[in-house]
């Protein structure tokens, strides 16, 4: 969804999987923006709007990842792709990855 350009929380919480609980949503978003991954702004006024893009590496490690995965997918190997997936959900969060190279 962030691919597509500036988005807010709501449009994020509606396009997540069944069971994915909004605090999780927003840590990650927070995960994500300390790595640098993700922009986050805000416009004042009632009420005030907070949105989310991808700032340049955000977009990078997507193009990566799609790329990596249509590879996958393309040699015919599910099996290779959803290890590959697996592997992402499982890898050390973004701040800790941060706290490694410092």
């Amino acid at each position: 969804m962030l691919e597509a350009g500036a988005t807010n929380l709501d449009e994020l919480d509606e396009s997540l999987p069944p069971g994915t609980s909004r605090d999780r949503l927003v840590m990650l978003l927070r995960e994500l923006r300390d790595a640098g991954f993700v922009c986050r702004s805000t416009e004042a006024g009632p009420p005030l709007r907070v949105s989310y893009r991808l700032t340049e590496d955000g977009r990078k490690l997507l193009d990566l990842t799609t790329f990596l995965s249509s590879w996958l997918s393309d040699k015919g190997d599910d099996e290779s792709a959803e290890r590959f997936w697996s592997s992402l959900r499982k890898a050390p969060r973004a701040t800790e990855m941060s706290k490694l190279s410092a």
